[in-house]
């Protein structure tokens, strides 16, 4: 049986025996980070750990890699009685995150998204892979005068309705979310030690318009150039409308369906989950991992369906044992941005179930009108 065993390898050396860990991963980061702490009694002949800012790191559980990094920051500290040491530090793609990106010349010509993550990413030691079709070239894809690395990737990948998703290597993965999934479920009374439903309904709104622009010719010109989509949320009652801009241009039938985007995702996004399981693997032995869906049955509050999980963060101390905290969402909260010759449009949820926000919503109004019924 895995032992939950922690350790920071620099240069093939091990060094175990950490009195606190903590390795998050999440599909909202392209750079997974850790932190970790050591503290020993305090022997007069004893040395510093030859630890230091900047040196190449990987973070095993197990023996399984799981962050292939460097060290950001390192802290050392003594006392009478003890010295300690702490450490931190991501993974290789936050150099992307921090860094401009330099390229001669400035723009791409006639290259697919991975091509273009490719170039963006060999300078940096980072090896981007896909799993998903990658849609057409772009004929030229220009770089912005001091845009960071990843914001530049991040461009290209929305108009290819793509994500990028950090894998165990330190690298990423260009894919769409929801096509793979844990064997292993997360069950109320079987391996969750708690959990939290949150909803938060601020950015949820009654309609959603959305203006743009189309492209003029012989038969489209001046205020036809104008575009507006609109749609409703039946959910919310109050007046709430909100006006939200286009980024890429399209007729009418294309703000309508980036108006139903809009609705779907902040629907999506209004819900979230955190749970709280012992150890760092599932029932199966594989270790929690992101961006893929889990069969979350949790009667108490009345979810049984599969979730996304969007972030996992692996914990060791003294006092707490192995923990791993889960946060976990609709499908939908990531449902790409459509572009303008996409024919998809939001539809039904794409985790194939009904939204968390709407069971939510049904059970209280369900409930409320039972209790209202037994008062009269």
């Amino acid at each position: 049986m895995p032992k939950n065993t922690v350790s920071l390898q620099i240069d093939g050396i091990d060094w175990q025996g950490w009195f606190s860990c903590q390795v998050t991963r999440s599909i909202e980061a392209i750079a997974g980070g850790f932190s970790l702490g050591l503290t020993n009694k305090w022997e007069e002949k004893q040395k510093r750990l030859p630890i230091a800012c900047g040196m190449s790191a990987k973070i095993l559980l197990d023996n399984e890699e799981i962050i292939n990094g460097y060290i950001d920051t390192v802290s050392h500290s003594f006392d009478a009685k003890s010295h300690s040491i702490s450490v931190s530090g991501r993974d290789k793609c936050a150099d992307l995150v921090d860094c401009s990106a330099v390229h001669n010349p400035s723009q791409f010509i006639n290259l697919n998204v991975l091509d273009i993550a490719n170039e963006l990413s060999k300078p940096f030691g980072v090896s981007p892979s896909s799993s998903a079709v990658l849609g057409a070239v772009f004929p030229n894809f220009k770089l912005e005068t001091g845009e960071k690395a990843f914001d530049a990737l991040v461009r290209a990948l929305k108009q290819r309705e793509l994500l990028a998703v950090p894998n165990r290597q330190g690298d990423f993965v260009l894919t769409k979310l929801g096509d793979e999934r844990m064997e292993s479920g997360i069950v109320q009374g079987e391996n969750v030690l708690s959990a939290q439903l949150s909803m938060d309904a601020k950015e949820r709104y009654s309609c959603y318009i959305c203006h743009g622009q189309q492209q003029g010719n012989d038969d489209v010109f001046g205020k036809a150039c104008s575009t507006k989509g609109q749609v409703k949320d039946s959910e919310i009652e109050r007046y709430k409308p909100i006006i939200v801009r286009a980024s890429q241009q399209g007729n009418a039938d294309f703000m309508k369906k980036r108006a139903e985007w809009e609705c779907k995702v902040n629907r999506a996004k209004s819900v979230s989950l955190s749970v709280k399981v012992q150890g760092f693997r599932g029932d199966s032995g594989e270790l929690w991992d992101i961006g893929k869906t889990v069969f979350v049955k949790l009667p108490f509050l009345g979810i049984e369906q599969d979730l996304l999980i969007v972030s996992t963060t692996f914990s060791k101390s003294l006092s707490g044992g192995s923990i791993t905290d889960l946060s976990l969402k609709d499908l939908d909260a990531y449902a790409p941005e459509p572009v303008e010759s996409s024919a998809s449009a939001s539809g039904a949820s794409g985790g194939g179930n009904l939204s968390l926000y709407v069971q939510q919503a049904q059970s209280a109004k369900a409930e409320n009108q039972r209790i209202s019924k037994g008062k009269v």
